[in-house]
């Protein structure tokens, strides 16, 4: 169906009936929805299923690029937690995490 839409529209790229919940899913993923609410939107029965979806935002691989690069990161919330609620505590206690500190002490 995906295929067939994509080509009507005009599109630069054929998109899939995949892609699009493979998009969904990760896009549900980074916004911070558990995994097993996931997996009910999607039909998946496990957890690893879900994770092979799960990629890093644009966002993060800059963040990360920039940690390399001896800048001080302004972490997306997909990278400091895993949630959004653990990110604003994150954000209101001012407490950066492990991994970061030390890259930015180096």
């Amino acid at each position: 169906m995906m295929k067939v839409i994509s080509k009507d529209a005009g599109l630069s790229r054929v998109y899939t009936n995949h892609c699009v919940r493979a998009t969904t899913i990760t896009l549900l993923s980074h916004a911070g929805v558990e995994t097993r609410e996931i997996m009910k939107i999607s039909g998946h029965r496990n957890e690893s299923s879900i994770r092979s979806y799960n990629t890093d935002s644009q966002h993060t691989k800059r963040a990360y690029s920039g940690i390399i690069q001896g800048q001080k990161p302004a972490l997306p919330p997909s990278a400091a937690a895993g949630s959004e609620q653990q990110m604003l505590q994150l954000q209101n206690s001012n407490q950066v995490p492990a991994v970061i500190d030390q890259a930015l002490r180096k």
